[in-house]
């Protein structure tokens, strides 16, 4: 059976005004990925008036949906050189297993952004090899 994967609009807490627009960019990309191998669930925007942690509103939204894992992240837009840091963890709900990813994005490729996307739905969500727990 496929897992249920929700994935949070990112944080972005900067408040750089290119920064949104290449958060929901890169959720809608990772989505994409997520959609092949996993059934992607749309989760409301109805946590931004959470008063807990970025992971424990995520956890909670993703409960109340009953999602399998959920994808949550923060996306600080850099000045130099167009580059951008997205760093993004998801939890199992089931287990409460935790894995995280990190990248330094190159915002001038739509390839590079779609392969940093599918190396994040490898880390975050896909099962690893027999015998290797993910880090």
């Amino acid at each position: 059976m496929r897992p249920r994967v929700a994935v949070v609009p990112f944080a972005t807490p900067y408040g750089d005004i290119n920064a949104p627009s290449y958060a929901e960019q890169l959720k809608k990309l990772l989505e994409e990925v997520a959609a092949a191998t996993d059934t992607v669930v749309t989760l409301p925007d109805g946590f931004e008036g959470c008063a807990e942690s970025l992971k424990s509103c995520a956890v909670a939204a993703a409960q109340r949906a009953r999602v399998d894992i959920v994808i949550y992240g923060i996306l600080v837009h850099g000045t130099e050189a167009g580059s951008t840091e997205l760093w993004l963890e998801s939890v199992t709900l089931a287990s409460g297993d935790a894995r995280k990813w990190e990248e330094n994005i190159t915002m001038e490729s739509d390839t590079f952004f779609k392969l940093s996307m599918q190396s994040a739905h490898k880390a975050l969500v896909e099962p690893p090899p027999p015998g290797n727990t993910p880090p």
